[in-house]
């Protein structure tokens, strides 16, 4: 009973949107940075051949990389925070979440990432680096049920969302967690500024 009350917190899906303050916590400068070595060190990684264009992405392991362990324990320390007291209302007895997956994504001009979903009970993305431009990169989710709950915490909105596509336009410094299942793609990055994220899959 415990376990079929735990799931139906994740029924309907939903989709979290907030700003995180990383200041005092990682150098996202310094972090960019590694990136860049990691890319020039490996040109080539296991998901060169996955058809996005235009797009460069690490391999899934870095949370088990010491370079990045800080910025892993930083991430999951604002999931645990947003989902207990979001989702669950209360942060007494629930177990964390622990990130399993993690990878960056450098997206230049002109990219785009097919359709795909996770493997894993909730994923997400942190954006490093996003364009002002107006079009710097929309994630947009498939919600064929019209019935993604959408919380947008700096603008204190939570509202079922009924349009059969959800598009969601990044920003630096924002988190964006949702339930791993949900089928989303990247359209195009008409900025001339790269944009860089670090995506996520999670478990309990």
């Amino acid at each position: 009973w415990e376990n079929l009350t735990f799931l139906k917190s994740f029924y309907p899906p939903f989709i979290i949107r907030l700003k995180i303050n990383q200041e005092n916590e990682i150098n996202l400068n310094d972090l960019i940075e590694k990136f860049h070595n990691y890319e020039n060190e490996n040109s080539k990684t296991s998901y060169s051949t996955h058809g996005h264009i235009n797009t460069y992405q690490s391999n899934h392991d870095l949370n088990k990389n010491p370079n990045f362990f800080k910025v892993t324990n930083f991430i999951e320390q604002n999931i645990n925070k947003t989902i207990k007291t979001k989702i669950f209302k209360k942060t007494d007895d629930i177990s964390d979440i622990k990130i399993k997956k993690m990878w960056f994504v450098i997206s230049r001009t002109g990219s785009k990432m097919n359709k795909h979903m996770h493997h894993g009970f909730l994923s997400g993305v942190f954006y490093l680096k996003v364009s002002s431009n107006d079009k710097p990169g929309f994630i947009e989710f498939n919600n064929p049920q019209k019935n993604i709950k959408v919380y947008d915490i700096d603008k204190n909105i939570e509202q079922i969302n009924k349009d059969e596509i959800i598009s969601i336009k990044p920003s630096k410094n924002e988190l964006i967690i949702f339930n791993s299942y949900l089928e989303h793609w990247v359209v195009d990055n008409e900025s001339k500024e790269s944009r860089i994220s670090l995506p996520w899959d999670a478990e309990y």
